[in-house]
């Protein structure tokens, strides 16, 4: 008996920055990709984190999207985050989840920053002054794109630092 061990092919990794191109995601060379990734969440808990959101952000490491990147074949992670805390915490916050990014994407990931406004059918005033802060913070750091949800239904994909569909 013969055992085969098999890896899938790489994944395709973009290169940024990163745009929608109608209903595509698209590279800086022009290539369309799909996002293929994890959901890492732990920095939108707001008080007090649980043990696990506390262990969860400790694991965000370079090794950690390393891993994801080669081990699991994947190019995203998504990161979900917290108007409140952002409103709470200010800079100290931003500084905190732009730490975490810069790690997933020096290991090639994309990353998806997501916020859940809840209570309506519209983002609060303070889910837009938040996307228009950090989209300007985060414009010039590539392989970055933005999601909001309000009910669970999605608003937009945004890609922060592409054209077209970033705030300003």
């Amino acid at each position: 008996m013969q055992i085969l061990h098999a890896h899938a092919p790489p994944l395709y990794l973009p290169v940024p920055p990163l745009r929608v191109q109608g209903i595509q995601l698209v590279d800086a060379v022009g290539q369309s990709f799909l996002l293929r990734g994890v959901n890492m969440p732990g920095l939108e808990s707001i008080s007090p984190p649980s043990t696990a959101d506390l262990q969860a952000v400790r694991q965000m490491t370079s090794v950690t999207f390393r891993l994801i990147q080669q081990r699991w074949n994947a190019n995203c992670v998504r990161l979900p985050v917290s108007v409140q805390l952002w409103l709470r915490d200010g800079k100290q916050y931003l500084d905190q989840v732009s730490a975490v990014v810069k790690l997933a994407t020096d290991a090639g990931l994309i990353v998806v920053l997501a916020t859940n406004d809840t209570g309506s059918q519209l983002p609060s005033d303070d889910t837009v002054a938040f996307w228009k802060t950090w989209h300007r913070f985060f414009k010039k750091m590539g392989g970055l794109f933005s999601t909001s949800t309000t009910n669970r239904i999605p608003i937009k994909l945004q890609a922060i630092n592409g054209r077209p569909g970033g705030l300003e």
